[in-house]
């Protein structure tokens, strides 16, 4: 598991190092709306628009604002706190890292990959239809969160798995997790919900796993597809 979670950043790393090849950098220190293309760091700004198939990363910066990030677009944020909502729309890749905080939430829709590292979400975490055969990746680690919601995604869903250098959760609502179609994996381990765990009707070949979730509401496995292991899971609500 470790291994593939190596593989999966190193082609990630790669990819993007090409994209960075071709993307201007933009140093900004501004408290007005921006259209980025490159890199904002140390940056005060309002509202960012990641325009098609632009790369953005964003250090180290304060957005008064929300960031919309347009199709097949790639945008990047660490360190930074977004006072608004992220949204994504048939775009490449979001990646929140290292102490980004987003007071808003995180909607992710129709685009092939998501990364929460060490991140705190506001709101709610939502991915819907992130399939991109190949590369499709949901990874949602060390990471504190209104609610989480994966639905219609794979080949690949982490949220939550230690053993692969991913640290769970920590949720004050729900986890829901559900009708996704996975072919490498699919697991679900070391959370603290508030809320209820909510695992169901998950689809494809791949291993699924639900392991050592601390869960206040209730605990719902029901009606995944083969295989599918489900172990030192405790929830507060019969």
């Amino acid at each position: 598991m470790r291994r593939r979670l190596l593989v999966v950043l190193f082609v990630f790393y790669s990819a993007l190092v090409f994209l960075l090849i071709l993307a201007p950098q933009v140093f900004a220190k501004r408290d007005t709306a921006a259209t980025c293309t490159g890199t904002l760091s140390h940056a005060t700004t309002a509202d960012i628009t990641v325009p098609k198939g632009a790369v953005c990363r964003v250090s180290g910066s304060t957005v008064n604002g929300s960031v919309t990030v347009q199709r097949d677009a790639y945008f990047e944020a660490w360190t930074t706190k977004i006072s608004g909502t992220v949204r994504a729309s048939g775009a490449l890749t979001v990646f929140l890292h290292d102490g980004t905080s987003v007071a808003g939430s995180v909607l992710v829709d129709g685009t092939g990959q998501l990364f929460l590292y060490k991140t705190s979400v506001g709101g709610t975490a939502k991915v819907t239809g992130a399939v991109a055969p190949g590369y499709g990746h949901v990874q949602v680690c060390d990471t504190a969160a209104g609610a989480i919601e994966v639905s219609g995604s794979g080949p690949a869903i982490l949220v939550g798995d230690p053993q692969a250098a991913c640290p769970g959760n920590r949720v004050r609502k729900d986890v829901v997790v559900v009708s996704n179609n996975t072919v490498s994996e699919l697991d679900v381990s070391g959370n603290l919900v508030a809320g209820s765990l909510l695992v169901t009707g998950n689809r494809g070949d791949s291993p699924k796993h639900v392991a050592n979730n601390t869960v206040q509401g209730q605990i719902d496995l029901s009606n995944n597809a083969a295989p599918f292991g489900a172990s030192s899971n405790s929830a507060g609500t019969p």
